[in-house]
């Protein structure tokens, strides 16, 4: 018997203590601890585990007669005593789920830890935040500030429109969904020209309206929206807004401001960009911007030859979306560049790709020639257009300037109304330094601007610091920066500055500009539509992709920025430079 219990202690599935010989193999649970028993086995513990997993093994414990001598106790310790089990489907489960959690809140701590940091700061001082425009930049800025300052928005439109995909709008079109049949296919009858025409203001009306978005629904609920009218002077004063109508010089409406962002954009001929800010505003409401392009898409539509003047960057895109509209229309595309080449200051390779697929389209191109309008006799009713030197003739029946663009800051220049200069108890106007282009001049490390006031009289009868900063395309910066994803980096770069300067002022600190940290440009990103299903997609110096590819980029971007997704720029500018 002992010979066969040591078997059985050998065997990796049971174990027990050690035998004195015994007859019939007991348990100690009556037994108890550390006593010792006739004739039985004992062990220091409160239980024998003589486990049995497999039924199998009951031969080993029978004696060498054949009879069992041990089932019952068998049968007991493998219902009540079980060997180590490893983890069941359920515990394994819930042990990820709780993994997945911790690591889902240490990146949500992570990620909004910017937005407590200043927590205190701007509850105890609610600064007053004045923004002028309501484009990238500036909605990026309210975004960012609306929950910690009392914001303002004012703007002259009440509408953001995505102005990167106007220009596929003009057919109808879309990335990855190619425009409307054209007006070419029906010259057989004026009612069908009628229909094509109808169906190609249609196609840009249902494009347009999937570019704009409520400037009143965009802005935060805690932020305020001011919608000015052309009618409306803007004069902007050391730590205030005057709105005052143009006829009768009353002052309608007052903001007060600590901080200053000015980012109200640039300026392009129509259709491209709505003008913002000018006396000549005939389109700041979103029905007139409809109303708008749907008839430039009719014009265009109806015409046969159409020059676009310009080979940058819109007037390419414009030139490609025209060429690979279904049906064709206009017949014959002209396409001018005063420079030797398109898209100038990108890549070579982009602008050798850009040429061949234009011409491989139908696309005639001039390069290193300016044309300017001319009068001519023999135009029929057409627009011609002459070169300098030459002296080629162009006649079109429509032309689109896909070039000239201009910094929106006509109020600045134009914000002094007559009786303010005789007026002493008038606080000045705010003196904003402007370049030969109309650009605002800026500190290019952290996007201040100089306007010679920094400190003005409160409410209270103390004085109060004033910050003012400007970022976008109303900037005077370098040239590859005037791009939308800039605006969002700059616009966030300066939200941070501002609570940054609040946090000193709330902890009775003074705020030192050099120890400020400058602001570190991410790389380019700039994706290049050729049609709707091709494009070039460029990082800094280099082309990444192209063909359908750069399309499915080109619609992922309009998605992401048009909905105003995070593109953090602690992170962009971590990114790595690719030079030619």
């Amino acid at each position: 018997m002992i010979s066969s219990c040591l078997s059985v202690a050998r065997h990796p599935q049971l174990r027990f203590c050690r035998a004195w010989g015994s007859k019939d193999v007991v348990t100690s649970r009556s037994i108890p601890r550390k006593q010792p028993f006739r004739g039985g086995l004992c062990r220091p513990r409160p239980a024998i585990n003589c486990i049995l997993q497999d039924r199998q093994h009951v031969s080993l414990l029978t004696s060498p007669t054949g009879r069992t001598h041990h089932d019952r106790l068998l049968l007991a310790s493998e219902s009540s005593l079980q060997a180590p089990r490893s983890k069941s489907g359920g515990e394994v489960g819930l042990t990820f789920l709780v993994v997945c959690t911790s690591l889902v809140l240490f990146v949500a701590v992570r990620l909004f830890s910017a937005r407590f940091r200043y927590r205190t700061a701007y509850r105890s001082v609610r600064k007053r935040v004045l923004i002028i425009g309501g484009g990238f930049a500036g909605l990026q800025v309210v975004k960012d500030l609306a929950k910690k300052c009392e914001v303002t928005v004012v703007d002259v439109r009440d509408f953001f429109e995505y102005t990167p995909g106007v220009l596929s709008a003009l057919v109808g079109g879309r990335p990855l969904r190619r425009g409307l049949t054209s007006a070419s296919t029906y010259h057989s009858s004026a009612e069908k020209l009628l229909k094509a025409e109808n169906n190609r203001s249609i196609g840009a009306l249902m494009r347009v309206r999937q570019l704009h978005r409520s400037l009143r629904r965009a802005v935060p609920k805690k932020a305020r929206f001011v919608k000015v009218s052309p009618e409306h002077n803007l004069s902007l004063r050391p730590g205030k807004l005057d709105i005052s109508t143009k006829l009768c010089e009353t002052v309608a409406d007052t903001v007060s401001w600590d901080y200053l962002v000015l980012a109200t954009g640039s300026v392009y001929p129509t259709p491209m960009k709505p003008e913002t800010f000018s006396s000549n505003e005939k389109d700041t409401t979103s029905s007139l911007r409809h109303a708008q392009l749907a008839a430039h898409a009719s014009r265009i539509a109806r015409a046969k030859h159409v020059l676009i003047i310009g080979g940058g960057i819109v007037g390419v895109e414009l030139a490609a979306e025209l060429a690979a509209a279904a049906g064709r229309s206009p017949q014959r595309l002209t396409l001018t560049h005063s420079a030797t080449s398109l898209l100038d200051g990108l890549p070579s390779s982009a602008s050798e790709h850009a040429t061949e697929w234009l011409k491989r389209h139908g696309v005639e191109i001039l390069l290193g020639e300016r044309f300017e309008s001319s009068a001519d006799k023999n135009a029929e009713g057409g627009h011609c257009y002459r070169g300098v030197n030459s002296q080629a003739v162009i006649i079109a029946d429509e032309v689109i300037f896909a070039s000239g663009s201009r910094a929106a800051t006509d109020f600045l220049q134009n914000g002094v109304s007559l009786s303010d200069a005789n007026d002493d108890s008038v606080a000045p106007h705010l003196r904003v330094p402007l370049d030969t282009k109309g650009r605002i001049q800026i500190n290019e490390d952290t996007f201040r601007v100089d306007c010679g006031v920094s400190v003005v009289p409160s409410e209270n009868g103390s004085e109060r610091k004033i910050k003012v900063f400007c970022v976008g395309d109303a900037a005077s910066k370098s040239v590859d920066r005037y791009l939308a994803s800039f605006a969002h980096w700059e616009a966030e770069y300066v939200s941070e500055s501002i609570m940054r300067d609040i946090n000193i002022q709330a902890n009775g600190g003074t705020s030192d500009t050099s120890e400020v940290e400058p602001f570190r440009p991410p790389p380019r990103f700039m994706c290049v539509s050729l049609g709707p299903f091709d494009g070039i997609f460029i990082w800094d110096a280099r082309i990444i992709c192209s063909g359908l590819m750069a399309a499915v980029l080109k619609l992922a971007i309009e998605l992401w920025f048009k909905n105003f997704l995070p593109a953090p720029y602690s992170v962009c500018r971590l990114l790595p430079r690719l030079d030619s």
